[in-house]
């Protein structure tokens, strides 16, 4: 298999794969039960609901959007390393639902042998490695969350995370640009040295879709009638489309 490392790229091109919701289904993992497992984690912790509301409105208040930044507010509140709730919330979570995709491997590694490919999530690397092991069978190294990884490496279990020093792309100020705010997307392609033109989002988000269109990508949304299988084979063939007739 090819390195999917994102230096080099062909053009500067780059395919940006979702994860909750395109490399699996969420009838599979459901955003409620991620939810639940936030809730069952913070009664784990002893955070209070008091506690998780001012958190939480300080989120609000400094506008830094996504659940991620929420966490982050709660546990600086409360005192709590973020990263002692992230891996007891994955621990919470019951991943045996997600089914083996060895096809779906097999397409995604045939598109990255001509292509960068990358994952870009706004979930935390352990919630990764967890899907990625229960969908693929191990944490294939060559995968990446830019969004907030922090360390040179990191380790979920008999997983090796491995950690690129772009934390620029989304940290601002010590918190983070989501894909849905204004800065996070662009922010991350800058640090990849991407032209938006060159990169193509496969996401499960209409408004996610609109909102990479507006910014100048090119965004293909995966859905039940559109699956993650034929979109890279649609994005394969039009990439190789345009690398042979420059």
């Amino acid at each position: 298999m090819a390195d999917m490392h994102l230096t080099k790229a062909p053009d500067n091109k780059l395919v940006i794969l979702d994860c909750d919701g395109v490399l699996y289904p969420t009838s599979q993992l459901t955003l409620q039960e991620i939810m639940d497992a936030f809730e069952k984690t913070r009664h784990q912790l002893g955070i209070s609901e008091q506690e998780c509301q001012e958190g939480s409105a300080k989120a609000k208040n400094a506008q830094h959007l996504g659940i991620f930044n929420r966490i982050l507010h709660i546990c600086r509140h409360v005192g709590l390393p973020e990263d002692i709730f992230f891996k007891r919330c994955v621990e919470n979570i019951d991943y045996s639902r997600i089914t083996p995709a060895p096809e779906l491997l097999a397409n995604i590694r045939r598109l990255a042998d001509e292509f960068p490919v990358c994952v870009l999530t706004n979930n935390h690397a352990f919630h990764l490695a967890r899907v990625l092991d229960a969908r693929f069978g191990a944490y294939e190294k060559n995968f990446i969350i830019p969004n907030f990884e922090k360390r040179k490496h990191m380790r979920y279990g008999n997983n090796p995370i491995p950690c690129y020093d772009i934390t620029s792309t989304a940290n601002d100020n010590g918190w983070y640009q989501p894909k849905q705010s204004k800065k996070g997307l662009m922010r991350f392609l800058k640090a990849r040295g991407v032209q938006p033109q060159n990169a193509v989002l496969l996401d499960d988000t209409p408004y996610l879709i609109e909102l990479a269109q507006t910014k100048g990508l090119r965004a293909k949304l995966v859905s039940a009638d559109h699956p993650l299988e034929r979109r890279l084979i649609e994005v394969r063939a039009e990439l190789t489309k345009e690398k042979i007739h420059g």
